[in-house]
């Protein structure tokens, strides 16, 4: 089913219908293996990514009902992304020494491949053992619980815009960043061209 609300329901109660579908559907992905594995963790990590969403749209319309929630969200999220990361980072080295076999040496691949494994073998010995994953089990029957209470303070399309209108000025706001960061490094690359050029002027 789409991740969407339905014409015929409040804002509130999609909310909530939303919330309880990806509640479970993470909890069902995480208790498929025990550890889980990469594709259970990645499921899971996009339904937390959705709840947060929720969250963020409640917030934005100063609803109520949210502290612990968030907190609980924000670490879950922060183990699944910890493991999904080091997936990701591996599969794009392959990716990258099969469509650019030139790119990287074999003797820089290896050495790249050999930091990436430890990275992901300590992300999975920093949650490895029945008792993390019984902690995110009992945080998300948590957020479960408590997400009846996620209250927008508007309703109907007045919550939506309001949530519209703090995410456009959000993303805003990251371009501006990202501009600036780009520009600054242009900067530092131009400086660093022109650096043995000052350095002979300097000198005559």
């Amino acid at each position: 089913m789409a991740f969407r609300l339905h014409a015929d329901e409040s804002v509130t109660h999609g909310l909530h219908r939303l919330s309880r579908k990806e509640l479970e559907a993470a909890r069902d992905e995480l208790r498929r293996t025990r550890p889980p594995h990469e594709e259970p963790v990645h499921e899971a990590r996009r339904s937390v990514k959705k709840l947060r969403a929720i969250l963020q749209l409640i917030d934005d319309d100063d609803g109520t009902g949210l502290k612990g929630s968030r907190r609980r969200l924000r670490s879950i999220n922060r183990i699944l992304s910890d493991l999904r990361d080091a997936d990701v980072m591996m599969e794009t080295l392959e990716n990258l020494r099969t469509t650019y076999p030139h790119a990287l040496s074999a003797q820089a691949f290896a050495r790249a491949r050999r930091r990436l494994a430890a990275r992901k073998r300590a992300a999975v010995k920093a949650v490895a053992g029945m008792k993390t994953w019984k902690a995110i089990d009992w945080k998300l029957r948590t957020v479960r619980r408590d997400a009846k209470h996620w209250q927008p303070t508007h309703r109907g399309a007045d919550a939506l815009q309001r949530a519209i209108r703090a995410a456009h000025r959000r993303g805003r706001d990251a371009m501006k960043r990202a501009v600036l960061r780009r520009l600054c490094a242009q900067y530092r690359a131009r400086v660093e061209e022109m650096a043995p050029t000052t350095a002979r002027l300097r000198r005559t």
